[in-house]
This record gives structure tokens, sequence and C-alpha cells, in this order.
């Protein structure tokens, strides 16, 4: 972007080039208040250009007498969360915060979110999972797709000198070898105040849900709550559609 500012005669003299494009020049002379604004639209314009293109959070001030500027940037960590769902449950576990949460957790370098939230499942449930898929795929061959997130939650976490946000994609799965009898056991970890357990849809349908945990009652944040009862939905819908001789051949691997 190119600003041109007009001096005493009629030629106009570059005052800044930002992003190296072609601009029209100035023919009008501006008081200096006016500059200031033209100043600030030109950085904030600059500051979106900057948010577009690396995903963060710029923002600028309204300019003072002098015209000052700053940037914020807010720290933003890739996370994922996944609903393990079977027989018309799906697994939570009482989080130290006090909230009933599905398993999830950071992505690694390296990861992709498919990768990240089948070992997030296997590593706190000790359950091998399998992706449900939500949305139709488009048919080409190349290049080779990742299922979707259902949804992705933009969370905002107010840690003490530790402001910063997650961006979590939200995935719905069904374990691999749920068994003949019923889901598979959950571990429980007494030792660090955290438990799981299987929810029934029939609970989930109350708004409000407030649930007995090793630290006391907690309750089921509604995010959490709407997502766990569509996920149960679609997992016994996948695991109909599949048939007993396929569900066997995915419990054999």
């Amino acid at each position: 972007m190119r600003i041109h500012r007009l001096g005493a005669g009629a030629a106009a003299t570059p005052l800044r080039d930002e992003c190296g494009l072609a601009g029209r020049q100035v023919r009008n002379p501006l008081t200096p208040r006016i500059y200031r604004y033209v100043y600030f639209i030109a950085d904030r314009l600059r500051l979106t250009m900057f948010g577009a293109c690396t995903g963060l959070a710029p923002t600028a001030s309204l300019p003072s007498a002098r015209g000052p500027r700053r940037l914020a940037i807010v720290d933003r960590h890739f996370t994922v969360s996944g609903f393990l769902s079977h027989h018309g449950r799906t697994a939570l576990h009482w989080h130290r915060l006090g909230l009933w949460l599905p398993p999830g957790g950071h992505i690694q370098p390296n990861e992709d979110p498919i990768q990240a939230v089948l070992r997030e499942i296997e590593e706190e449930t000790g359950v091998e999972a399998l992706i449900v898929p939500t949305s139709t795929p488009y048919p080409h061959d190349e290049p080779r797709q990742l299922s979707p997130p259902v949804t992705v939650g933009v969370y905002d976490i107010e840690e003490p000198g530790n402001r910063h946000q997650h961006i979590d994609f939200v995935y719905f799965t069904r374990p691999r070898a749920p068994g003949e009898s019923g889901p598979p056991a959950l571990p429980g970890r007494p030792d660090s105040g955290e438990g799981w357990r299987w929810v029934s849809h029939e609970e989930l349908r109350e708004p409000g849900l407030v649930l007995d945990g090793p630290g006391g009652s907690a309750p089921v944040p509604e995010d959490v709550r709407r997502l766990a009862l569509d996920a149960i939905e679609a997992a016994d819908a996948a695991a109909a559609a599949l048939g007993p001789l396929t569900a066997a051949a995915e419990r054999r691997g």
C-alpha cells in the first residue's frame, strides 16, 4: 500500500510503502490531525493483513496527539477433544478444575489432529478408538483427506500470568473393540483426583447436569453436554451401519 503526501509544491512525496502495491497520489493538502488518522488507518490495514497471514490476533490503539500504536498478540495453543461413545453412553472424566470433560489435550509437533485425538483417548482411557466421520469426503484420490472436526471451539484460558487461547478440534469417536457385553472398562485415577465414567444419553438430556466425582459434585459444561448427545447418536448410528461382520473385522484390527 503506497500513501503519498503533498509538500508545499505540486509534487507528491512517498510516505510509506508497506505492501509494495502502487497507489494514488494525494493532491489535497491535509492537516496534521487528519494525517494522524491516515497513519492509523494504514497501520490498521497492515495489522489486519498480518493477522490474516499468521492467524494471530493483532490490535491497534486509536492515535493520541502524537499517534502511538501498539500490537497485542494472543498466544494460541492447538488442542483436540474426542468424545468416545458406545451403546448410548459417552466417556467423561472429572477434571481437577471441577468440570466433567471428554478426553483431549494438546496437539504435539508433527501430529495432525486425527493422530492427536486418537493418541489422547488411548493415553487417558486405555481404549483404542476410531474416528466417526461426520461429513462426506470429496471423491478424489489425491491429496489424502483427513476427517474434519465436528466443530472447532475457541476457549479463553485465564491462567495467572499466562493468558492464552485453546483452538480445540472436536471429534466423535467409538471404541475399535467395544466388547460383546458392553462398553470397555474405563480407568479410575484416585491418585490424581480424576476419575472416568460412562455417562448415558438419558443423563445428558438434562440441562445443567451435575455429576458426582472423586473431588465432589461438578457440572457438565453446556457445550460438552450438547456435543456428547450428538456424539452418542453418531457413534451408535455408525456401529449399526457396520453390521456384525464388519464390526468383528475391526476388532481383529
